[in-house]
């Protein structure tokens, strides 16, 4: 069996070139193999759609509906091929995203900014929570596109992609330490 759209496209290339010749220079392929295509649509149909002579060939009544249809069905077949492409090529529609605050305020801020200016179509939906830690996001559940994490990964069926180191600093004035100590930085630890 033939590929339909295949042969939907030769059917439409026959009409619109007016010859069985013309449309296989036009398709890339021969004569016998565009007549195959025509064929395989007639025994489908089980009518035929083209009245061919050795001089002409027209449209039965059932091949110009046909052709009507299968014409508006490739032209919207490029139409959502080159949407998508477009889609592709320049994001649009909402990115929700969920990041710890500290690295929201401090790097995504700048980040999205200039994403917004570079894709304007797209709308962002930015919290930032820091309650990574004692309940992670559920990207899925929670309707997230992407979150940002510090830290090791829990859930292992995420895709993850490693960002710019991130430091984080642990600082105090001399009173504090003077009135407060000073902690012991081997016992410090993100799991506490």
């Amino acid at each position: 069996m033939l590929d339909r759209f295949k042969s939907l496209s030769v059917f439409v290339c026959v009409v619109d070139k007016g010859s069985f010749t013309d449309a296989a220079t036009e398709c890339g392929m021969s004569a016998t193999m565009v007549g195959k295509h025509i064929r395989e649509i007639e025994q489908r149909l089980g009518a035929k759609v083209l009245s061919r002579t050795t001089r002409q060939q027209s449209l039965t009544e059932l091949g110009r509906l046909y052709y009507e249809r299968a014409k508006q069905l490739l032209d919207d077949l490029r139409d959502a091929d080159a949407c998508a492409e477009d889609i592709r090529t320049s994001p649009r529609g909402l990115l929700k995203i969920h990041a710890p605050v500290s690295f929201g305020s401090q790097q995504l801020a700048v980040a999205v900014a200039d994403y917004l200016r570079r894709y304007p179509d797209v709308k962002i939906d930015l919290t930032l929570a820091d309650r990574h830690y004692e309940r992670p996001v559920d990207l899925v559940e929670e309707g997230y596109d992407a979150s940002i994490r510090i830290g090791p990964l829990v859930d292992s069926e995420l895709m993850a992609r490693p960002l710019k180191p991130y430091h984080m600093w642990l600082c105090a004035s001399p009173e504090y330490l003077a009135r407060a100590g000073t902690p012991c930085m081997t016992c410090a630890s993100t799991d506490n």
